[in-house]
């Protein structure tokens, strides 16, 4: 069966235990077995916990979440079927299901949001929610959110992609060039962008990571790609700052405030090294940010994923990057399947 797992899985679970599991179709998913509602942290943070990506260890989950020892409800998998939807018969009996971007994106001669116009990822991925917790009741089921890029193959990214005045939250390509990555898309030379944008497992026609239809993809009034956000600006657009719409308007939007979704997948970082993981070369010289920009970039991220993190406690959900996972207690949870207890972490443990 071919392993229609992500890039990005693949490079991060090279250097840890995890398991790849392969279901009926090539979905694929990574599996990471959490004991998280069983073992508690006891240490207490050297820092503001409210201050990301410090996870606060021995903060629980606010209702409806409750502490279980039911070996089964302290699971999570993050399925991913790149030819349509996930079958729920496949993750019955997982305590968390968390439903990747890429799932249902249509690869090969499969229908999926890729071949959409434009596309709709972000509906798909809340009408899987809706089947999954249809055909399993009781399933906690979470969903995709990246924290440093915009893909416009989100309806809710596309509209201030496609709407000039939302220009300033987004970096451009700076200077003249040449840079490593295209400001217009390869099928359509007219259409393009100066925000910038790579093409790191972007759809594509005839081929991508996900298969377009004809004539070309469609991801509204511009290229489709990996566009990325300005953490730092300030600039107000419709009486609403880019923190505000960050947290309320893409992650606790409609879909994110549903009864059916009870958290997410965070993904991505920022930090002042430009290793936001899933780039392209260059992609911090595209964009001409200085050693300077970094950090004031990187603190900027962690003031909008603290007020983010605060918001989705308050309405009684949770985040992958949230969990303790093994590793350090005051860091944000990794996708790495591993053991929770070893001689080097024991005397943090308490159940």
């Amino acid at each position: 069966r071919q392993m229609c797992i992500r890039d990005r899985y693949q490079r991060r679970v090279r250097g840890h235990l995890c398991i790849a599991m392969v279901w009926p179709k090539c979905a694929v998913a990574l599996v990471c077995s959490l004991l998280v509602n069983l073992a508690m942290v006891g240490a207490q943070s050297p820092t503001d916990c409210h201050d990301w990506p410090n996870t606060c260890p021995g903060v629980t989950p606010r209702a409806p979440y409750k502490q279980t020892w039911l070996m089964n409800l302290s699971t999570i998998i993050m399925p991913c079927n790149n030819t349509g939807y996930t079958d729920p018969s496949s993750t019955l009996g997982w305590g968390i299901v968390d439903f990747d971007w890429s799932n249902g994106k249509g690869t090969g001669t499969a229908d999926g949001w890729a071949k959409h116009k434009p596309m709709d990822d972000e509906e798909m991925l809340f009408k899987q929610v809706q089947i999954t917790t249809n055909a399993t009741p009781g399933t906690t089921v979470w969903v995709y959110r990246n924290t440093v890029y915009g893909y416009p193959w989100y309806t809710s990214v596309r509209k201030t992609l496609e709407d000039p005045a939302y220009a300033p939250w987004y970096f451009k390509f700076a200077g003249k060039g040449p840079w490593y990555s295209k400001k217009c898309d390869a099928v359509d030379p007219t259409l393009c962008s100066d925000l910038y944008h790579s093409q790191e497992q972007s759809p594509g026609y005839p081929h991508g990571d996900g298969d377009c239809a004809a004539p070309r993809c469609d991801c509204g009034e511009v290229p489709c790609g990996f566009y990325i956000w300005n953490h730092s600006s300030t600039v107000i657009v419709n009486n609403q700052s880019f923190q505000d719409w960050f947290v309320h308007d893409y992650v606790l939007n409609e879909v994110g405030t549903s009864p059916l979704v009870s958290g997410f997948f965070w993904d991505d970082v920022w930090n002042p090294e430009c290793n936001i993981h899933d780039q392209v070369p260059h992609t911090c010289e595209d964009m001409g940010l200085t050693q300077q920009d970094l950090a004031q970039l990187t603190l900027d991220y962690r003031k909008n994923m603290g007020a983010l993190r605060e918001a989705t406690l308050s309405a009684g959900k949770f985040a992958w990057q949230m969990m303790w996972t093994g590793g350090d207690p005051y860091s944000i949870g990794g996708t790495g399947l591993g053991p929770l207890v070893d001689s080097q972490n024991l005397s943090l443990i308490h159940i």
